[in-house]
């Protein structure tokens, strides 16, 4: 009963998730994209997010029997202002025990041109016991260009309690939790 639940739950959670256009493909910017000079209902934005998906699913693996779950992100981001340049600083967390891969990232100049990143662009750490960090800066960036990336977290050591968690808008809710974690302290 509980692992009817858990399923139906995770399906739901995926399909929410998901809830965006479903011809997306990695490195095809559309022109729509490209001419895009202002966020829609938003002229003073300084970036706009284009598109921003976590795909979960859970495998048997053939080779242990154990259940895998992968986490597959696709992130695209129109960048408008020199304020917004920062966003092109990407830090991917990870913990000991996931394998991150399938990693690939590409800026698309105002030009046409694109430049894609290399292996030797991402440097991989571990910043504290058991946590690893991948980062990555795009270069030549500049207003309006359109950066891109996506990735693939695999995780052996799967846990039904655990999904993963995945804020869209990210740096406008971790403001949020930060308040919501001051305001619980206080009390």
């Amino acid at each position: 009963m509980k692992l009817t639940l858990f399923l139906a739950l995770l399906l739901g959670y995926c399909t929410i998730i998901s809830g965006q256009y479903d011809n997306f493909r990695y490195g095809r910017i559309s022109d729509e994209e490209m001419a895009l000079s202002e966020a829609p209902g938003f002229p003073d934005a300084d970036a706009y997010t284009l598109f921003d998906r976590l795909a979960v699913s859970m495998m048997l693996s053939s080779i242990t029997g154990q259940f895998e779950l992968r986490e597959t992100v696709n992130r695209r981001v129109k960048l408008f202002k020199e304020s917004s340049f920062d966003r092109a600083d990407i830090v991917i967390r990870y913990y000991d025990g996931m394998d991150l891969g399938s990693l690939k990232a590409a800026i698309h100049l105002p030009d046409g041109r694109e430049v894609k990143l290399r292996n030797g662009d991402f440097n991989r750490d571990e910043v504290q016991d058991g946590l690893y960090e991948c980062r990555f800066t795009f270069p030549q960036v500049t207003e309006g260009a359109i950066i891109e990336y996506t990735y693939e977290l695999r995780s052996q050591e799967f846990n039904f309690d655990r999904l993963p968690t995945y804020y869209f808008q990210e740096d406008i809710l971790a403001n949020c939790s930060c308040q919501i974690l001051e305001e619980y302290s206080e009390t």
